[in-house]
């Protein structure tokens, strides 16, 4: 089930043969990945706005992992967490599926949009053309990423398409809040230990990522 990045359309099959133990390790690839993208978003990345999220700190190779384990450790019970409200919400709506199915399209959805993130970072490396080619990486990773989410919610759950997305919406509200809150921790853990000043953390929010995006991209046009 693990080539569904390959064959992303053809996640039908994976929803309704993987098992319970290869969803299990997804959520944690797919977590680890998170945590990495979140890492390289802030440092490495292409987009300035994104790096102003990391400004004051001063990265070791302790602090990496210091931080790779808090964005993971996050990741993992906002999953679990948010799979919760999922399900509550679908079983608002109709009488199929279970906490393991919202957990399922969660880890699914988890894994996608993390791969196709660090993807758009790679991209916004190379020279010239990197922020541009990054932004249509990353818009095509959230298209298809939606897309097999919404499909696992229909098969899983079997209702009309009114509620799928009325679960999905839940599912995105849901993806930001587990961002807001990895930097919420990892900022507190920042100035707990004294490697920043209040007030030099998370500026701007990552809520602010679209307009941010845009302005990046605006920038570069100019040159």
């Amino acid at each position: 089930m693990y080539n569904v990045f390959f064959q992303p359309f053809e996640a039908a099959e994976a929803f309704k043969k993987g098992s319970n133990r290869s969803f299990g390790f997804l959520l944690l690839l797919g977590s680890a990945l998170a945590s990495l993208a979140l890492l390289l978003l802030g440092n490495v990345s292409a987009f300035t706005w994104a790096k102003k999220m990391f400004e004051g700190i001063s990265f070791t190779p302790v602090t990496y992992v210091q931080y790779f384990l808090i964005f993971f450790v996050v990741a993992i019970l906002g999953n679990l967490v948010r799979s919760f409200f999922l399900n509550l919400v679908m079983k608002i709506f109709t009488d199929k599926g279970s906490y393991l199915d919202a957990l399922k399209v969660s880890a699914m959805h988890c894994f996608l949009i993390s791969i196709y993130l660090l993807l758009a970072i790679i991209a916004g490396a190379i020279p010239s053309v990197g922020l541009g080619l990054a932004i249509l990486v990353f818009g095509v990773g959230l298209i298809i990423s939606i897309s097999v989410a919404i499909r696992g919610l229909s098969i899983l759950y079997k209702t009309d398409i009114v509620t799928v997305w009325v679960g999905f919406s839940v599912l995105a509200i849901s993806a930001i809040i587990m961002v807001h809150a990895a930097f919420f921790v990892a900022g507190g853990s920042a100035l707990r230990d004294g490697q920043l000043k209040a007030g030099k953390f998370m500026k701007p929010r990552p809520l602010m990522m679209a307009p941010g995006i845009i302005n990046d991209y605006l920038k570069s046009e100019e040159k």
